[in-house]
């Protein structure tokens, strides 16, 4: 975890449906950086808690009520500027995607996420990048940021551990020597060879190295 101060990261989950912030905060509480877990139902809830409440990352749901995500995190991002904010949202269109970064967020999730990707994702917006969710794909991303008038270079659009995952692809070596490498499992390196498909655009896996091969992510994957 990229966390600077090396201590527990306290977030904010802000959505007006209680099933799925239930959901969220259990599975927030699985990883290990996360601290203190925080909870509003709409978005003046979130403004009169970051007054009191010392919150490193807020989860932000794009409809709520009283006053959207967009709002809130424009409002946030003027009023709170050491706050990030993550977007959580059924929808992967660019017109969300835009108004959000436009807005000042930091990284942005489909509500279908799992808790690799969400642990990926806090680390990213921690260590002071733009976080995507994998199903989000590059192209879109490259118009949305366009769009948002924001600039993230290539290198941003994949993580340390995605890029990790494209040194093994590139190396030849299977799902298993890839996650024996990482420590990790290999229905996660499967999560990030997915993603990586999704950002880069391949299509399959010979695409990926010549993905690879043209933005230099040609290194070894370490033993």
């Amino acid at each position: 975890m990229s966390n600077n101060l090396l201590s527990p990261i306290h977030v904010l989950v802000a959505d007006d449906h209680k099933l799925f912030r239930d959901g969220l905060v259990g599975t927030l509480k699985q990883i290990r950086s996360i601290g203190l877990i925080h909870q509003a139902s709409n978005g003046r809830e979130v403004l009169e808690m970051l007054k009191t409440k010392n919150c490193h990352i807020v989860f932000m749901d794009i409809n709520m009520p009283m006053m959207d995500g967009v709002e809130v995190t424009r409002k946030i991002t003027y009023g709170h500027q050491g706050v990030k904010v993550i977007a959580l949202s059924m929808h992967d269109d660019q017109k969300h995607v835009v108004e959000m970064f436009d807005a000042g967020a930091s990284g942005y999730l489909l509500k279908d996420t799992d808790k690799e990707e969400l642990a990926e994702a806090i680390d990213v917006v921690m260590s002071g990048r733009t976080y995507f969710s994998s199903s989000i794909s590059g192209k879109l991303v490259e118009q949305a940021i366009g769009k948002a008038r924001l600039t993230v270079p290539e290198s941003d659009l994949l993580t340390d551990r995605e890029i990790l995952v494209l040194h093994g692809i590139y190396q030849e070596l299977t799902t298993k020597e890839i996650a024996e490498k990482m420590y990790i499992s290999e229905k996660t390196v499967e999560h990030f060879r997915k993603s990586l498909m999704n950002k880069t655009g391949a299509k399959n896996v010979a695409s990926l190295v010549k993905y690879a091969i043209k933005h230099g992510h040609t290194g070894e994957l370490g033993d």
